[in-house]
């Protein structure tokens, strides 16, 4: 879904010549932070990385969802990084928003695991 939409959106804004550059890179490693490197225009019309954190679950309403800290840090340091919320994800038309910028600064955190060293 979220990759069909992100193909559809660089079409809209006259970028289709880089839809099939539209990457889902979380398949390769989680390192990177976000699950797809997808393209933009800036406020000067310069193509620039649009990094994409797919948030998705099958509750039919919008719930809580959990972020790692590497996406978190991920999401401080990168310009034009955007969480895409999407519920219900088994309807026939789920629901779905997009968010840009620093997690912290736009959702709510509550600690819930933390790792334990001898």
């Amino acid at each position: 879904m979220t990759l069909a939409y992100e193909k559809d959106r660089l079409e809209s804004i006259g970028l289709a010549d880089y839809k099939e550059q539209v990457k889902w890179v979380s398949q390769e490693s989680d390192l990177y932070g976000y699950d797809i490197l997808s393209y933009d225009l800036d406020d000067f019309g310069k193509i620039v990385h649009r990094y994409i954190e797919v948030k998705a679950t099958t509750q039919k309403t919008d719930a809580d969802f959990y972020v790692s800290k590497n996406e978190l840090e991920t999401s401080k340091r990168l310009n034009n990084y955007w969480v895409y919320r999407i519920y219900d994800i088994e309807a026939e038309k789920p629901k779905f928003y997009r968010v840009l910028g620093d997690i912290e600064k736009n959702f709510n955190l509550e600690p819930q695991t933390y790792r334990v060293q001898i």
